[in-house]
């Protein structure tokens, strides 16, 4: 699979348009339907298990799960990124995505939510129900094979 990267840029008139940063191949699967998948390919693409800070990532989805796009949305540091709704909506209505799934690594490798998490997480996903968008999941990848599903925990 063809993993494209795109950043927002305003054009001549400040409106906000995507911009195609890099495109990458994925040797996995071209659907990514489960928490584990997710992980893997955020670890294998963005080294999410191994970054000394935190970075947000979104990946935009069609309906059956394909990647639109993938969105750096936050770049911390070793304990916090911070998440800005508008930036994640804006986004998803450039790129057209029917579905979402947030991302985000704990550099200390304990894949355990914060109370913040949590909280950003019913957020983003109330906005997104108001765009008829759904927010699929919202992982956190821990060291090696650990990671966390909000959705798993019942915390989505």
């Amino acid at each position: 699979m063809r993993v494209t990267n795109y950043e927002v840029l305003l054009n001549g008139d400040r409106i906000p348009h995507l911009v195609k940063e890099s495109a990458r191949n994925y040797a996995g699967n071209s659907c990514l339907t489960n928490p584990s998948q997710i992980a893997e390919f955020m670890r294998e693409l963005y080294h999410a298990d191994i970054l000394p800070e935190e970075k947000l990532w979104m990946i935009a989805m069609n309906t059956k799960c394909k990647p639109l796009g993938v969105f750096e949305l936050a770049h911390g540091s070793m304990d916090s990124a911070v998440m800005d709704q508008k930036a994640i909506f804006t986004r998803l209505l450039l790129s057209g995505a029917r579905g979402f799934v947030l991302v985000h690594n704990h550099p200390s490798g304990d894949s355990t939510p914060s109370e913040i998490d949590i909280s950003n997480t019913k957020k983003v996903k109330e906005g997104a129900e108001l765009l008829t968008i759904e927010l699929f999941d919202h992982i956190i990848v821990g060291d090696d094979t650990n990671y966390c599903s909000l959705r798993e925990q019942g915390n989505l």
